[in-house]
């Protein structure tokens, strides 16, 4: 299921401006995020938790906020260098 902003809207009373006023952000951001048609990652995590979970979050938002790519994990290299006596 993706969370849209109309369902948002819906869910806060049916308004840019009352969306807006539950979430604490601007009307401007709303509007934005319907003429995107989505809304970020983010935001999505966001209005999860404000919502109680009755809007749900896209699949892999989390993932996406936090900048984690499956496949790209990079591992440290071991240390070259040898340690020296003081």
């Amino acid at each position: 299921m993706v969370m849209t902003p109309d369902q948002v809207i819906t869910y806060y009373g049916g308004t840019q401006a009352k969306a807006a006023a539950g979430l604490g952000c601007n009307q401007s951001t709303i509007s934005d995020w319907q003429q995107a048609d989505r809304i970020p990652a983010p935001r999505q995590i966001l209005i999860e938790h404000k919502t109680g979970g009755a809007l749900k979050a896209d699949p892999g938002c989390l993932e996406i906020a936090i900048g984690f790519k499956p496949g790209k994990v990079r591992r440290a290299k071991p240390s070259r260098k040898k340690a020296t006596a003081v």
